[in-house]
């Protein structure tokens, strides 16, 4: 028979099909029924039962000892870091100096171990009010781990809240976690990082992603400035990657100008553009204004805060208004009829609390929003009704037949 022969009767292959994550199961650990809990050298590579996290709980078997359970949680007498198959490096995860950094395997942390980092580029309001946090969030909670594993570095010691680790990589995820469960087993990549090549990584991180706030990239700047991460703006700029000099400078200091005028931090101040900082900014340090004056305009400012927090995207035009009102009634051009006594306006730990304002013999009282859940609004109602009483005024609702 002829080779050309041979090649024609040959029966054709068949076609393979993909395995499915039961038979890759089944073919690294026999039936279901023979799947038995692994610890130590016996856990799989990444690739053998992908999808599946390694959890340390109980798996059914006497003892009590690891096991692959996507849901199980750490008791008390469990050591609570564990080791996970190293995930595959990103392209971010290889973006390192020369040397590299000390790396070793991903660990399971639970989140209340670990702790933000004081040069994180993201506030906590910032992080909490994205829109796309609440998606984030739900996302962790169903799969029951992280899709990428956070990076953190181990502390010199035990923190007085009782963390042994410190985030620098992962501040939103990390939220999450501690928002569903404070024991929730947090994959994350141990590295020992200088707070420098913290701030660099965490900074090449952002590459190609929603940029942080400027606020909240000020406040980190000036952080590692003030402290002395960084020696100037200009090798903080080389350092970061950042295009230009004259813009972190710019936003160092935005936040050294309003962090100094205390008035300013109930300000929705993450959500706030350029050209609005910078005018908080002139404010702060008094700025085109006369002596004695800047006190008053800062309390112009606050009064608009319900103003600036609904329509952020106003804030210059409000501000600049507010501005432009003021310095017309200090030279003596505002409309003598419309001027209003100076509201007085009260702050508590919770922010704006109570405004007072007077016109034409009318008072006003104003509850802000900041304070609504510590407030009975009946309370204050019978308050205020009870003060008129003893005043001799016999008061009752209008409309009421009482």
């Amino acid at each position: 028979m002829s080779d050309t022969e041979a090649k024609i009767k040959r029966p054709p292959r068949k076609r393979a099909r993909a395995s499915t994550g039961n038979e890759v199961l089944k073919k690294s650990f026999g039936s279901q029924e023979d799947v038995k809990p692994l610890s130590g050298d016996d856990l799989p590579a990444d690739d053998t039962a992908p999808g599946i996290p390694i959890r340390r709980g109980n798996s059914g078997a006497s003892g009590g000892s690891e096991g692959v359970n996507a849901q199980s949680r750490p008791s008390d007498t469990e050591k609570p870091v564990q080791t996970a198959p190293v995930a595959p490096q990103t392209e971010t995860q290889a973006a390192r100096p020369a040397g590299g950094y000390k790396t070793s395997t991903n660990y399971f942390i639970p989140a209340y171990k670990i702790r933000d980092w004081q040069y994180n580029d993201r506030t906590q309001e910032a992080i909490l009010a994205d829109p796309k946090f609440p998606e984030l969030k739900e996302s962790i909670e169903l799969s029951g781990r992280l899709a990428e594993a956070i990076v953190v570095r181990p502390l010199a010691k035990t923190g007085d809240d009782g963390c042994e680790f410190e985030q620098v990589i992962g501040c939103k995820r990390l939220t999450a976690c501690k928002l569903i469960d404070p024991n929730f087993l947090v994959e994350s990549s141990i590295q020992e990082l200088s707070d420098a090549e913290a701030a660099a990584l965490q900074a090449a991180e952002n590459k190609g992603r929603s940029d942080p706030p400027i606020w909240d990239r000020g406040l980190a700047w000036a952080k590692l400035l003030d402290q002395g991460v960084y020696s100037s703006v200009r090798e903080l700029t080389a350092a970061l990657g950042e295009k230009h000099e004259k813009t972190v400078a710019n936003y160092v200091r935005f936040a050294r100008n309003i962090a100094s005028e205390p008035e300013f931090r109930t300000l929705p101040l993450s959500f706030l553009a350029q050209n609005p900082l910078d005018l908080l900014s002139g404010i702060a340090k008094g700025k085109d204004l006369e002596p004695g004056d800047r006190e008053e305009l800062v309390q112009r400012i606050v009064e608009i805060e319900d103003d600036i927090r609904k329509r952020p995207e106003r804030a210059t035009k409000l501000i600049e208004n507010a501005i432009a009102a003021f310095k017309a009634e200090k030279s003596g051009k505002a409309d003598e009829e419309s001027k209003e006594a100076k509201p007085k306006v009260y702050q508590s730990e919770h922010g704006k609390t109570l405004t007072l304002s007077s016109k034409n013999n009318e008072l006003k009282l104003t509850l802000h929003s900041d304070i609504s859940s510590e407030i009975d609004h009946t309370e204050v109602e019978d308050m205020i009704l009870k003060y008129l009483e003893g005043k001799g005024l016999h008061v009752k609702e209008k409309g009421s037949r009482k």
